[in-house]
């Protein structure tokens, strides 16, 4: 056998190690709540997807480089849970914008479980047309 040729005890360690990484890796704060970016020459689109909140769960900031929401969702329920898979806490997630933009010009819409945040791009970062004399 394979831990045969590890001191007694190390077997066990290793698969708590082992259960301890899984658990990490499978935790969803690191990319909750999940986004898709969309962009175009005039603007970005930004959709998360956090179903079963109210507009009050949700906090949103941004700056002309990168866009934060945080999150706080309660448990519905003080029984003790056989299984859960929905996370529950507080959860930050903050991405970038694919360039910068006019904070004062935006669209926000919770819908279904769905944010989105449409940004205007900002003048400064518009591509100007360089004319030849």
């Amino acid at each position: 056998m394979i831990y045969d040729f590890f001191p007694a005890g190390t077997y066990e360690e290793m698969r708590r190690l082992k259960e301890s990484i899984n658990s990490a890796f499978n935790s969803f704060s690191a990319g909750y709540p999940f986004c898709n970016i969309y962009e175009s020459p005039e603007k970005t689109c930004i959709s998360f997807f956090a179903p079963g909140l109210r507009e009050d769960d949700i906090d949103i900031s941004a700056t002309p480089d990168s866009l934060t929401i945080s999150i706080d969702r309660k448990k519905v329920f003080e029984e003790q849970a056989m299984k859960e898979e929905r996370p529950f806490g507080t959860f930050r997630r903050t991405v970038n914008f694919p360039f910068k933009v006019n904070t004062e010009k935006h669209w926000a819409k919770y819908k279904n479980g769905v944010l989105r945040l449409i940004f205007e791009r900002a003048e400064e970062d518009k591509p100007k047309k360089i004319k030849i004399n």
